[in-house]
């Protein structure tokens, strides 16, 4: 039997500029990424994702300009011994590689999470994630060009920049948190005739605002993250609406 769901998503994204972090439109596909509170939860004992992403590669030609990489594996302990409650324990590790600068982000996560059935088909979950991150760039790639090597409005490559030629690569702590609250019997299932789920979490990550130090060092602002999401299952169809929505903050407005 097949089941047709109707996927629709709304994503605010009121980002501030000197602070944008990695995200992906198929946010739901990475949840470690969003919410270290939704670690192992899904109907399973393990879960892996691997996700890509690159953009304006129409406008470079064959290389993107951007590419980021996404690995993550978690799973639900003790699901056997607790009654009404487990634990959630996973990886996730992201590359992110920008311009021809090669500007780019690498962090591994280790995620922990408590999950908690507060009601009849009622479950929060608490989640905490620490992560260590290297930031790199690259200034020798002969393909940039600099202000300073334009005389006449035209481009002379033998000119110096006058900028460094390269910056030392640097590592960080960093630290995240959230709540997640999730409603479906366990025997909601896509093949029932009119299943219902829904979903809310919140997250506050870079609680620890760590140093960055390319030119001058600044603070990585807080993130803030909220999402939520229906399955809504049409009554005598094999048809289901799976509405969702996000917002990010990444900075004060």
């Amino acid at each position: 039997m097949k089941k047709i769901l109707l996927p629709f998503t709304f994503i605010l994204l009121p980002f501030i500029l000197f602070s944008q972090d990695i995200h992906f439109s198929q946010y739901y596909q990475a949840p470690l990424m969003i919410n270290p509170s939704l670690t192992g939860v899904f109907n399973g004992d393990m879960r892996a994702g691997i996700s890509y992403k690159d953009q304006w590669k129409s406008v470079a030609g064959t290389n993107p300009v951007y590419r980021t990489y996404s690995l993550s594996f978690d799973a639900g302990l003790l699901k056997k011994k607790w009654e009404n409650s487990y634990l959630g324990a996973g990886l996730y590790i992201f590359s992110d590689k920008a311009g021809d600068t090669k500007m780019g982000t690498t962090q591994i996560n280790l995620l922990l999470s408590s999950i908690i059935v507060v009601a009849e088909g009622h479950q929060v979950s608490l989640g905490a994630q620490g992560g260590y991150a290297q930031r790199s760039i690259n200034l020798s790639d002969p393909g940039l060009r600099w202000e300073s090597q334009f005389q006449n409005e035209v481009y002379t490559q033998n000119i110096s920049s006058g900028e460094p030629s390269s910056f030392e690569s640097y590592s960080y702590p960093d630290f995240s948190a959230g709540v997640a609250w999730n409603y479906g019997s366990e025997e909601t299932s896509i093949f029932k005739s009119n299943p219902f789920r829904a979903n809310a979490a919140v997250s506050y990550q870079h609680l620890n605002q760590p140093k960055q130090q390319y030119y001058i060092s600044e603070k990585l602002n807080s993130k803030i993250i909220a999402n939520g999401g229906l399955f809504i299952g049409m009554s005598n169809t094999n048809t289901a609406l799976v509405p969702s929505i996000i917002y990010i903050q990444n900075g004060s407005l």
